[in-house]
């Protein structure tokens, strides 16, 4: 999704042929990019899948690194397809969210984008991978080891 013009140029091949594109992001640019989102709005053969990292502004930082601001921009990405009809819908790893009221916090979070978009939330689950396995221990990040890979 970096390279913009190999983005629509996939989408306008796609949609010649009645094919879905289904397009996996964490939304950053989409949530930092009104032009993109006017554009991507032009098809309708696509789906976005926005991949929120953590329920908080604090988790957001404490699990990715990056800045807690950037956490909102997640958000703004999936207001943003909302607002110009593009299919999209959030999605949250189940391995981080912590306790009830940490789901219940980002479900009503959510709902203050659209009421009904916690009706399309997707739960991802961790899958240990060594990388990743290495990544999450080297940044002291707890994790329940539920799927390992085979090395």
């Amino acid at each position: 999704m970096l390279n913009l013009e190999n983005l629509l140029r996939v989408l306008e091949e796609v949609k010649q042929d009645d094919y879905q594109f289904m397009l996996e992001t964490n939304g950053i640019i989409l949530g930092n990019d009104i032009n993109l989102i006017k554009k991507i709005s032009e098809f309708n053969n696509i789906h976005i899948r926005i991949s929120i990292k953590g329920t908080s502004p604090e988790k957001f930082n404490f699990l990715t690194g990056a800045k807690k601001e950037f956490y909102q921009i997640q958000l703004k990405a999936l207001e943003n397809c909302l607002n110009y009809n593009i299919d999209c819908h959030p999605v949250i790893m189940l391995d981080f969210i912590n306790s009830k009221d940490d789901f219940l916090s980002f479900k009503n979070l959510l709902q203050t984008i659209d009421f009904n978009i916690i009706k399309k939330l997707e739960f991802e689950r961790l899958f240990l991978y060594s990388h990743v396995k290495k990544r999450l221990d080297d940044r002291n990040i707890p994790y329940k080891i539920l799927f390992k890979d085979s090395d």
